[in-house]
Order: structure tokens, then C-alpha cells, then sequence
């Protein structure tokens, strides 16, 4: 009954708020955004579901997920929620018919990342670079792969710290390819794997 309340409630303050201006997602104040996402993931018991709420919430408020920061935020926290890759939580949208093109974007991006991750050719760190400014998720996952796991198993170690710059977060996984981790570059491994455990200690401590 108080979830009923809650989104009847948003409703209402949605249609006071787009009488008086059509704004983007983008420009909506922070408190209403993660009042959105809050009633998204509080009232229902799965993807489908959730999203179904995000997008009449979209609908309410005359705005639509044209946002690439703030459809990332979303993809991590349905993919925490439910346990699944932030590629299967992007996917849902598109397959909801969900009109928010960002949605692609976020896939592509992510897959790209991917590519560029495994691939340890200069030229492909600043292409990787590039992808990052562009809005690619450093912690973009399909199942288990992700950037930084990808790196890591390439012996890709100037991409690990470029994705370890631009916030990629550590998974007990990481720590363990870290500290298995041979080359040739025995220094460079080393000293990979001493950067992983460090970073892990300080994400834990946030």
C-alpha cells in the first residue's frame, strides 16, 4: 500500500513539474532523479518489471534516459539488484522497446572497451582513451568479462592502470589473476599486481 502511495505520489509531482517545463533527464534535480530510481528498484520484483516503472516514471515526467552518466548509474544498480552483467540490464531496454538510444550507445561503447582492453598495440590505448572520454563504462560486464579482467589477463599492465585511473573497480577475481599473473615483464607483473591490491585496499576503505 505505502509503494502505492509512493508512486502515485511521484505522478503527481511529475505532472506539476512538466506543466511548467519539458526538461531532459539531464536537467531534472538530483533529489527527483533518485527519488525515480529509488521507487524503481522498491517496487518491483524484477528487471522487467523495474524497468517497466522507469520508463512510466520517464513518461510522468515528460523526460527520457538521453543521459549517458545517468544510464549507467541505473544499469549498476538493476545489475546489483539482480545479479546480472550491466550488457544484460542494457540489453532489457532495448528489448522492452524502451525509447532511450542511449541504451545502444552504452553497448556499444562497452563492447568496444572490451576489444580494446585485450589488444596490446599503443595505438589501441589511445583509441581505449578515447572511449572512456566518450562515456564507456570502465566496469562494463557481459557475464564475466570485464575491462579490467581482460586486461589483466592480456598482460595488457598499461591499460590496467589506465582503467584503474578512470575509477574501474576490483573484484576478488582481479586480486587473484593479479597475484597469478606471469610474463616476460616480471617487473611490470609485479608491479601490476601490487597496484591492484593497493587500489582494492583503498575501494575498500570508500
Amino acid at each position: 500500500m505505502k509503494k502505492m502511495i509512493l508512486v502515485c505520489a511521484l505522478i503527481c509531482a511529475g505532472q506539476l513539474y512538466g506543466m511548467e517545463s519539458q526538461p531532459s533527464y539531464e536537467t531534472l534535480l538530483p533529489e527527483l532523479k533518485q527519488e525515480i530510481i529509488n521507487t524503481a528498484l522498491a517496487t518491483t520484483k524484477n528487471i522487467d518489471e523495474s524497468i517497466s516503472m522507469v520508463k512510466q516514471l520517464s513518461i510522468v515526467h515528460n523526460v527520457r534516459y538521453d543521459n549517458l552518466k545517468d544510464f549507467t548509474k541505473l544499469v549498476h544498480l538493476l545489475a546489483d539488484k539482480f545479479d546480472k552483467s550491466t550488457a544484460d540490464i542494457a540489453s532489457k531496454f532495448i528489448a522492452s522497446k524502451f525509447n532511450t538510444p542511449i541504451a545502444h550507445t552504452y553497448l556499444n561503447l562497452g563492447k568496444n572497451l572490451l576489444i580494446f582492453a585485450g589488444d596490446r598495440r599503443p595505438f589501441r590505448r589511445i583509441k581505449m582513451i578515447e572511449l572512456i572520454d566518450q562515456g564507456a563504462d570502465v566496469n562494463f560486464s557481459t557475464g564475466i568479462v570485464r575491462p579490467l579482467k581482460t586486461a589483466l589477463k592480456s598482460y595488457n599492465f598499461d591499460v590496467v592502470k589506465i582503467l584503474l585511473n578512470f575509477g574501474a573497480k576490483i573484484t576478488m577475481d582481479d586480486l587473484d589473476e593479479a597475484k597469478s599473473i606471469t610474463s616476460s615483464h616480471v617487473d611490470k607483473a609485479r608491479e601490476t599486481s601490487q597496484l591492484i591490491e593497493e587500489t582494492w585496499k583503498k575501494q575498500q576503505r570508500k
